[in-house]
């Protein structure tokens, strides 16, 4: 491709552009699309796609109830084969229950399993970053205080909440005994 002089004197060149320019482009092979986002209710692991899926998808979870919904999936390579795995929540891990306890003198203690409200509990997790508000329902004035709360190791980890309760009968306070319905909020932090 030749450059054209325009002026061209004892004290200054100028070049101008080539009169004529010829561009060639080679397009090659196409290459393999980029990553679709899916939805759709359900763990897509055992879901059935109707469009091929690729590693990089992602996948929203639309289930109308429970903790799932709102977390996001990709689809990843991993040594025994391609799985959707979570990467994101949208929403906050959060379980609510009423949760039966029998006090004794006061005293009472309630198990949760860990899975039953975080399926996918990273191991390093802690009691102290598990929130807890409890309020009793029962017939006569009841005050309960959380005084202790472990979160056991194993496959089968679980919750161990403890708890102390005192009953006003109108006249004095005594400890509880009994059975007593705790609302149960419980929160990652």
């Amino acid at each position: 491709m030749a450059i054209n002089t325009v002026v061209n004197t004892d004290t200054i060149t100028v070049l101008g552009p080539p009169s004529n320019i010829q561009l060639q482009v080679d397009i090659g092979p196409e290459g393999k699309r980029g990553s679709l986002f899916f939805s759709g209710a359900g763990d897509p692991n055992v879901l059935v796609f109707t469009e091929p899926i690729q590693l990089g998808d992602l996948f929203i979870r639309t289930d109308k109830f429970g903790g799932n919904y709102g977390t996001v999936y990709k689809y990843n390579a991993v040594p025994s084969g391609n799985i959707w795995q979570e990467t994101l929540a949208f929403q906050p891990i959060s379980y609510n229950d009423n949760i039966d306890v029998e006090f004794e003198e006061g005293g009472g203690q309630f198990n949760l399993l860990l899975s039953s409200f975080y399926v996918n509990a990273p191991i390093n997790l802690t009691a102290d970053s598990i929130g807890l508000q409890i309020l009793p329902e029962n017939n006569v004035l009841t005050c309960v205080s959380v005084t202790n709360k472990v979160l056991t190791t194993g496959s089968n980890r679980s919750l161990i909440v403890q708890m102390k309760a005192a009953t006003f009968d109108g006249e004095s306070w005594s400890d509880a005994s009994g059975n007593i319905k705790i609302n149960t909020t419980i929160s990652i932090i």
